[in-house]
């Protein structure tokens, strides 16, 4: 498994690689048992500057809503970005 963790992932689009790296997992039951558990995907990119919510403009929690919902992180893809930064924007900046 060393071998896996020493190899240049970034470009894989399959686990197709995994076979030249002579690390006992072959063609078959054991390369499909792999693309069960594991997935291939981009990294996200990094996220945006952390701000306030008490300062934060309205753009600025837009970007932070639009990162989250293209990271898929915590279900934010499924909410409405613009209507939940103007919600967000215009709340009561108070306790």
């Amino acid at each position: 498994m060393v071998n896996i963790a020493e190899s240049n992932r970034k470009t894989w689009s399959n686990f197709n690689p995994i076979i030249t790296l002579k690390c006992g997992i072959t063609k078959g039951k054991k390369l499909d048992a792999l693309a069960k558990v594991f997935f291939l995907s981009l990294l996200p990119a990094s996220p945006p500057e952390i701000v306030s919510i008490k300062s934060a403009s309205r753009d600025e929690v837009f970007t932070r809503l639009s990162y989250l919902s293209k990271s898929q992180i915590d279900w934010f893809e499924t909410i409405d970005i613009e209507k939940s930064s103007d919600v967000i924007f215009s709340a009561s900046k108070g306790k």
